[in-house]
């Protein structure tokens, strides 16, 4: 059976079949809050679907906010967004997807493009998972991403409830992601969606660089790039 290239016009998701995924279960919205304010200004109920190929500019716009956003958050200063992150970081996490039958999934109210979620199955090795040996079906939330206008209004929340069901339904059985411990707003995120907080890892300059890196150098971290939320 011949599967579609995620970065086509069809849906990237292992599921779907090219339907648009409905709303289920509905955002709830703080009072007040911005997110909330902005989806009544635009009078459209959000809605969940699968990525396609119009969404290219979208992602890697987002991948590179998520980096500069984070960035902040540690405290050595190691991360320094480059200008080619967005596009080759979208390119990896795309491909991710592939190779784990994962889901690149798409928020949108009305025709306004406002979040993302990418999640994936992971390899395994040897019968255990390559997260720290905890699963033998094991999944990444590999990015996470609301954009600004539309944070605490719910969006992150059901994205993630969305691209936790559809990894389910393909057999995992465990979902981990990374983050910066700085990072309260995600962290209380994630805890409210039932996250734990398992690893800390602790780092210090023994010989600090004499100049901090360019945009132009940057940094290419290995493995998933830290999602950030920013939205309850």
């Amino acid at each position: 059976m011949r599967t579609r290239p995620v970065d086509s016009d069809q849906p990237s998701s292992a599921q779907g079949e090219g339907i648009l995924s409905p709303l289920e279960p509905k955002a709830r919205f703080e009072t007040g809050s911005g997110g909330a304010l902005a989806m009544a200004r635009s009078r459209c109920t959000p809605r969940v679907r699968d990525y396609v190929r119009a969404d290219r500019a979208f992602l890697e716009q987002g991948v590179l906010a998520l980096l500069e956003e984070e960035a902040p958050f540690d405290p050595l200063r190691l991360i320094v967004p480059p200008n080619w992150w967005g596009k080759t970081h979208s390119q990896y996490l795309l491909s991710e997807v592939r190779k784990g039958r994962g889901h690149t999934l798409a928020a949108q109210a009305g025709r306004k493009r406002i979040g993302f979620v990418v999640g994936a199955r992971q390899p395994t090795s040897r019968g255990k998972s390559r997260a720290f040996d905890l699963s033998r079906r094991p999944c990444c939330i590999y990015a996470l991403y609301v954009a600004p206008d539309y944070r605490r209004g719910g969006v992150g929340t059901l994205l993630l409830e969305v691209v936790e069901e559809r990894l389910r339904a393909q057999g995992c059985d465990l979902a981990h992601m990374v983050g910066l411990a700085g990072n309260a707003p995600a962290r209380t995120l994630y805890r409210a969606r039932g996250y734990e907080e398992r690893v800390l890892w602790w780092a210090k300059w023994l010989n600090p660089p004499s100049r901090p890196r360019s945009r132009r150098q940057g940094i290419h971290r290995s493995g998933a790039a830290a999602p950030t939320g920013f939205e309850s």
